[in-house]
């Protein structure tokens, strides 16, 4: 299996500008700082799946403990 991928993002031009500012001031390239922002999203959704299954397995929990 391959372990890079190439992704191509539309952007309106003035968020296009708002990246390669935050991008300039990092000290960073433009790629990287969308690198950056990929794996930011994609552990945040790490963090709420791994929520939810614990607000599920509290709720069954308490269920099973009030019965």
């Amino acid at each position: 299996m391959k372990s890079n991928a190439t992704i191509h993002l539309v952007l309106n031009t003035d968020q296009l500008q708002k990246f390669k500012e935050k991008a300039r001031v990092e000290g960073v390239s433009l790629s990287e700082l969308c690198r950056r922002n990929v794996l930011g999203f994609s552990q945040l959704d790490n963090i709420e799946n791994l929520l939810k299954e614990i607000l599920e397995n509290v709720k069954s929990t308490s269920y099973k403990q009030d019965n």
